[in-house]
């Protein structure tokens, strides 16, 4: 009777072990924190409830969800992670362009580097909130391109951002006649997916050699906290 007992308790203590390791890999936060705050952004913009709309940060919830099932697999299973695997994007996240009537006192003191502040009060505490600083002064090209002809100022922030959220920011502004972001596309031969209505992650690695080889590895998210593989 004390065996069967004495089973039963290591196996409910295994099990609590594993489940209170619910914590975010050093490894995980120090390689893939940008894939755990693209997958949070595009939770973000899949939301239909308007819980986002004017969120401009990525929040700190959704980034630490995607740390911990990424945490998670990687317990699961290393290898993918190891071979430097990441997220696709199709979003510059940190950079916005503006268009400015160059004529307006508080742009020319922006453009020129006059002053450390423009005058203009809210877009001084835009650049300070978002960590924006102007990296382009004269974005005027010729043609017939999205800028042709016209006076664009090139804005990058320390932040991964929304940037359709902070866009709704500057129509507030005199002298800021439009405000864009580009959609530049980063492919890499080892890619990481988030499936938001399957709950799957999947992992691809294309390893090359004599021979190209794809592995492919699949984990069912329960919760954060608790995945499978696939």
């Amino acid at each position: 009777m004390k065996k069967p007992l004495l089973l039963s308790f290591l196996l409910l203590i295994s099990y609590s072990s594993r489940a209170q390791d619910c914590t975010i890999d050093p490894f995980i936060k120090e390689h893939n924190h940008y894939d755990a705050e693209v997958m949070g952004l595009k939770e973000m913009k899949a939301d239909t409830s308007g819980q986002y709309k004017d969120s401009i940060l990525v929040p700190r919830s959704l980034v630490n969800k995607y740390l911990l099932i990424l945490s998670s697999a990687y317990r699961l299973d290393p290898v993918p992670f190891k071979s430097d695997v990441h997220v696709n994007t199709y979003d510059d996240m940190y950079t916005v362009y503006i268009e400015v009537d160059k004529t307006v006192p508080w742009i020319q003191n922006f453009a020129n580097g006059r002053a450390k502040k423009t005058g203009n009060a809210y877009f001084d505490a835009l650049l300070d909130k978002y960590k924006l600083a102007r990296k382009t002064i004269d974005m005027f090209e010729p043609g017939n391109g999205p800028k042709a002809g016209k006076y664009w100022i090139r804005l990058e922030s320390d932040y991964y951002l929304n940037p359709p959220a902070l866009l709704k920011c500057f129509d507030k502004i005199k002298g800021v006649r439009k405000a864009a972001y580009e959609e530049i596309p980063t492919v890499s031969m080892r890619t990481m997916e988030y499936d938001l209505i399957k709950n799957v992650l999947s992992l691809f690695v294309q390893q090359s050699g004599d021979v190209f080889k794809d592995d492919e590895f699949y984990f069912k998210v329960i919760s954060p906290c608790q995945v499978e593989r696939q």
